[in-house]
């Protein structure tokens, strides 16, 4: 039996209900604070653990001793295919919608250019607590990668993650594929950080 019950109106409320309440609140909050801060305001109030965080990417680099570790999400849609749905991603990142689909992701919180192209990430990202600037270097789509990549996956969404010194710290490999009923995506990130699939 639950220790709590919570019910609106003289109806139970579902621990499935409350989830899904709970992150669109989340959500809503993380676009008043973008609307507020902007992405130079989050990186400036978060500027002590990017440092943090920049220092620990350089040494868990310095340590792998060249090794990548990957960590995959694999998606399989049914309907669409693989092409338009990735040519659909990318625009809708870098054009008019790109707010949108970061505010989807709450442990993103902005996207900035950085020197050279490079698009600077600041995020939460999934095997750490604290902020973190992700710095991205797209690369062509036939890109030759230190990491495996599949070559039944022909359409691919390639990049280079570096550290403050320009070292490799990891790579991005989404790779999608059509299927008869629609496409499959593996959504790849290959980290110098050994403890990441922990």
């Amino acid at each position: 039996m639950q220790k709590f019950v919570f019910q609106n109106n003289g109806q139970v409320v579902s621990q499935d209900t409350i989830r899904r309440m709970e992150v669109r609140r989340a959500r809503h909050m993380m676009s008043l604070l973008m609307d507020k801060l902007g992405v130079e305001g989050m990186a400036k109030l978060f500027a002590k653990e990017l440092e943090e965080s920049d220092a620990q990417k350089e040494s868990w680099t310095a340590a792998s001793g060249g090794r990548f570790v990957e960590s995959r999400a694999t998606a399989l849609v049914s309907e669409g295919n693989s092409a338009e749905f990735l040519g659909w991603m990318r625009s809708g990142y870098s054009g008019p919608n790109g707010m949108a689909m970061q505010r989807a992701h709450p442990d993103h919180l902005g996207k900035f250019l950085l020197d050279g192209g490079v698009i600077g990430i600041l995020e939460v990202a999934g095997h750490t607590a604290m902020p973190s600037l992700l710095r991205l270097e797209v690369l062509p789509d036939d890109a030759e990668l230190p990491v495996p990549t599949d070559p039944a996956f022909p359409h691919r969404w390639l990049g280079r993650v570096v550290c403050r010194n320009w070292q490799a710290f990891g790579y991005m490999a989404h790779q999608l594929r059509d299927t008869p009923s629609g496409f499959e995506a593996r959504f790849k990130f290959h980290s110098t950080k050994f403890e990441y699939m922990v």
